[in-house]
């Protein structure tokens, strides 16, 4: 009886009611749809973490402070790009992915860098295809801004 409800209770604890479930980023494509899972719920703590502002920020201080670029500025500019990625949610409201097909499909440029190919399909037959960089970060793959 015992291990029954435990088995129950680990169940329970892995289960999407805390959301562990619905979130996967064990690979470019799985923290793709996550990120849109998390915008499609308008849950803000999940779209950040499918987010890779560390990467972004490394790049951009590398190209603009170059050898100059410590760890610090690093920092500051990973903070600086989630707050305004959370005022621009909280100001625009976040995309409506729920009426979109998506698909994607990645290719690795490194071990730990991958081009996100997304193709959508809108409700009217329209589309879009959008290319985004995905950063392996430990386990994890978290995903980066469009690519022009």
């Amino acid at each position: 009886m015992h291990r029954h409800l435990a088995l129950l209770v680990a169940s329970f604890l892995s289960s999407a009611a805390f959301g562990a479930a619905e979130y996967d980023y064990s690979t470019p494509e799985k923290a793709l749809a996550s990120l849109e899972t998390a915008l499609i719920a308008k849950d803000i703590e999940a779209a950040v973490r499918s987010k890779a502002f560390v990467k972004e920020a490394e790049g951009m201080a590398v190209q603009h402070f170059k050898e100059k670029a410590t760890k610090e500025i690093i920092a500051s500019l990973a903070r600086s790009l989630e707050l305004s990625y959370r005022l621009e949610m909280k100001k625009t409201g976040f995309p409506d992915f729920a009426s979109l097909r998506c698909s994607a499909n990645h290719e690795l440029l490194e071990p730990n860098v991958a081009v996100l190919t997304e193709r959508c399909v809108f409700p009217d037959r329209g589309h879009s295809i959008q290319r985004l960089k995905a950063y392996r970060i430990g386990v994890e793959w978290k995903i980066g801004d469009p690519l022009p």
